[in-house]
């Protein structure tokens, strides 16, 4: 063996693996132009399974250096190679061999570093997308977010696409947080407004539903408003929103087909007609017909909007000459249902000088005429109340009277029903009955068909009841469960009227 005959000198230590340190004669190569012996060292400790890690790397470094790309794809395709992979990674891509780089990351599934390969070292974002497919739901959301705005970029259909079947297909917990998967398409409006047509009909939450459709209409309020008012104007449970930022969002578009869509869902029925007022004061021709259409929607439930469009209409002559047929009808409205007094109605009408009197005199007239039939109504129930007293009073006379004769007009007795026979007893009260049916003792004394009612008379005219009936009142107050004072005064058969 001649002096500087590397060649020889490396098959000499390579019949000396397993018995001198390889780390003496891989010291001996490190040299940049011994490379290639060292490479033949190194494959060669390889076959005999000595080598480890750091005997694979350096070997990975020789390869990539002397750019043989074929031995390094045999390398690492081998089997039982003891390579660090993450180690391996970084000098393939640190020496521009970016297949091999993306190979290992695929084979053993470190999938954020294969997508960064290819999207930041191959500039590949369709391979990226191809390989984010093969993903399951759950792991394209932890490894697509770093990834969003570079294949929102690039491709932003195909990634829109993804994002869709991924939605649609997955009931993981982790891609049912939609806000997540939005905030991804900051500056790719209308890719979002793609990718949220076409989730519409996944099947979801209520919450995500409506996430979908807020976000639709500020998307939509931009640059098609007749799609967000077709959203507005359904109230069906496929096409949930919330009224009040969709409001807020019209609000800030100056949107007014959606504002009175909004004003009616939510009941601000006020807001619709000081928007139509305003309108008018603007120039609007079709004002004042709009708030006749809008009192003929909502007079019946909101009847203070009659007396609003009353004062509307009487605010200018050529609104009431325009529209007093309109006028009349409000009127005769507040009228039949009292809405306003006379004086309030003059007082409306008479804030300025636009109503004539010719429009309030017959409303006057007819409530005048209305005054004077119920006062004539009025009289006759006085004459018939005091006729029935008076008659009444004479009854009275009557009874207390000793020498005034009383004639007694019943064939019935009034407990048993049967003809009456003597003996038969007649009360004052004109009720007539058989003796033997009478109670006995006392009791005989009062007619029993009235007694009931006389007993609670004087049960009332008796203070010390009243006193009793207090007593009661007191107890139950003061009790914390009232009911049960009550029950207790049942349970031992106590009577009020006794």
């Amino acid at each position: 063996m001649h002096v500087g005959d590397f060649e020889g000198a490396m098959q000499q230590f390579c019949h000396t693996i397993g018995v001198i340190s390889p780390s003496m004669v891989i010291r001996k190569f490190l040299d940049a132009q011994r490379l290639q012996f060292l490479t033949v060292y190194l494959e060669a400790l390889h076959a005999r399974h000595l080598a480890n890690a750091d005997h694979a790397t350096l070997l990975l470094n020789c390869y990539t250096k002397l750019r043989d790309t074929d031995a390094l794809d045999r390398f690492l395709r081998a089997p039982d190679v003891p390579l660090d992979v993450q180690v391996a990674m970084d000098v393939c891509r640190r020496a521009g061999c970016t297949e091999q780089a993306a190979y290992l990351a695929q084979t053993h599934e470190i999938h954020d570093i294969y997508l960064n390969i290819q999207l930041r070292d191959k500039l590949d974002p369709k391979a990226a997308l191809a390989y984010l497919e093969t993903l399951a739901p759950s792991d394209v959301m932890d490894y697509f977010p770093p990834c969003a705005r570079l294949l929102l970029e690039a491709e932003p259909e195909a990634t829109a696409d993804l994002l869709v079947r991924v939605y649609a297909d997955s009931s993981d917990s982790k891609v049912t947080l939609l806000p997540s998967m939005l905030s991804h398409f900051v500056g790719h409006e209308r890719t979002l407004e793609r990718f949220l047509e076409r989730i519409r009909t996944a099947k979801r939450d209520r919450h995500e539903l409506v996430l979908v459709h807020d976000t639709l209409i500020e998307l939509y309020l931009k640059h098609a408003p007749d799609k967000a008012l077709a959203i507005l104007e359904s109230h069906d449970d496929v096409t949930p929103y919330t009224p009040s930022s969709a409001l807020v969002l019209c609000q800030d578009a100056s949107y007014t087909p959606g504002l009175l869509c909004l004003y009616e869902r939510l009941g601000m029925v006020d807001a619709i007609y000081e928007h139509w007022v305003h309108a008018h004061e603007a120039g609007d021709a079709e004002a004042p017909r709009q708030l006749l259409q809008m009192l003929e929607k909502f007079g019946t439930s909101e009847t203070h909007l009659y007396v609003s469009t009353l004062a509307f209409f009487t605010s200018s002559s050529d609104l009431l000459e325009a529209h007093i047929t309109d006028v009349e009808r409000m009127l005769a409205y507040i009228e039949t249902h009292a809405l306003l007094s006379p004086s309030e109605v003059v007082q409306l009408l008479g804030r300025n000088s636009v109503a004539p009197m010719s429009l309030l005199t017959p409303y006057l007239m007819k409530h005048v005429h209305n005054e004077r039939t119920e006062l004539l109504s009025a009289q006759k129930l006085v004459a018939s109340y005091r006729e029935e007293a008076q008659t009444k009073q004479a009854e009275i006379a009557a009874l207390q009277s000793l020498d005034e004769p009383r004639v007694f007009q019943h064939h019935e007795c009034g407990l048993c029903n049967q003809p009456l026979e003597l003996p038969a007893v007649h009360f004052m009260c004109r009720h007539s009955f058989h003796f033997r049916c009478l109670p006995e003792g006392e009791a005989a004394r009062e007619c029993p068909i009235c007694a009931d009612e006389h007993k609670t008379v004087r049960a009332l005219r008796d203070p010390s009841m009243l006193s009793s009936l207090d007593m009661v009142l007191e107890e139950v107050h003061a009790a914390e469960d009232g009911f049960d004072v009550i029950a207790d005064m049942f349970s031992k058969e106590l009577t009020l009227f006794s």
